[in-house]
């Protein structure tokens, strides 16, 4: 096999060269370190692994060969936690799908988003979202443990998005967005938390006659706090239309 004969060391950035590989969907150099005995499943380096590694940039042929060659879909580590939840980040449905058909769970915790459906909803990526949902994702779980966690600027941007995208698509959950968003009231007032979620509401476009029911729900919760004078009339437009 030439200079390929021994697996590479590991160390550096990537910690392999597969890695490297596999992040630049170079798929014939990733099928010479196989042949050459590199292992699929090592750990370490920013990704954590091979297959996260392609899934971060929607590697999709990479992931497949990586997949067929025994690579473990639901290993965890690397700063996204899952090859799932990287592939949801870089927004790649396919990969995402091709993960999922693998037998990839939507509920593994860790990494930067803490778990695939968040890594979607702060990406605004309706269609993977709602793929994670069919596919078992738990977004009450999900949204409890933000609840007990924002804490921070960042964690309540995200708390946003997560409302955001699940309003979108079913109405059922507004009793739940809004108790949630009641309890991210401890940090800033309720009345600009509330704005703040249907606005990132609105900024989706979601269909509109359910953008309409939430903000109706919404805007019944608390007629006392929210009178016509203090509500933005891009809300009353949408409740009224």
């Amino acid at each position: 096999m030439g200079r390929w004969s021994t697996p590479p060391s590991k160390g550096g950035k990537y910690d392999t060269a597969l890695q490297v590989a596999c992040e630049f969907g170079h798929e014939a150099v990733v099928r010479l370190l196989i042949r050459s005995g590199a292992e699929i499943n090592a750990r370490g380096g920013g990704y954590g692994y091979a297959l996260q590694a392609a899934a971060a940039k929607g590697q999709y042929a990479v992931s497949a060969l990586l997949l067929e060659q025994g690579a473990e879909v639901n290993v965890q580590g690397g700063i996204y936690g899952s090859a799932l939840q990287a592939a949801a980040n870089i927004g790649s449905e396919k990969v995402a799908r091709l993960l999922l058909d693998a037998g990839g769970d939507p509920n593994i915790q860790g990494g930067g988003f803490r778990d695939a459906l968040r890594a979607a909803a702060w990406r605004q990526e309706q269609s993977i979202f709602d793929l994670l949902l069919e596919r078992g994702a738990d977004v009450e779980v999900c949204v409890r443990q933000l609840e007990r966690t924002s804490t921070t600027e960042d964690d309540k941007d995200l708390v946003d998005s997560i409302y955001a995208a699940r309003a979108a698509s079913d109405p059922r959950l507004m009793d739940l967005i809004y108790k949630a968003a009641q309890r991210t009231a401890s940090i800033e007032h309720e009345e600009y938390t509330m704005r703040r979620v249907v606005d990132k509401m609105m900024s989706i476009q979601p269909n509109r006659n359910r953008l309409r029911k939430a903000v109706q729900y919404i805007l019944r919760q608390d007629s006392a706090r929210y009178q016509e004078a203090s509500i933005p009339s891009t809300w009353l437009t949408t409740a009224n239309n």
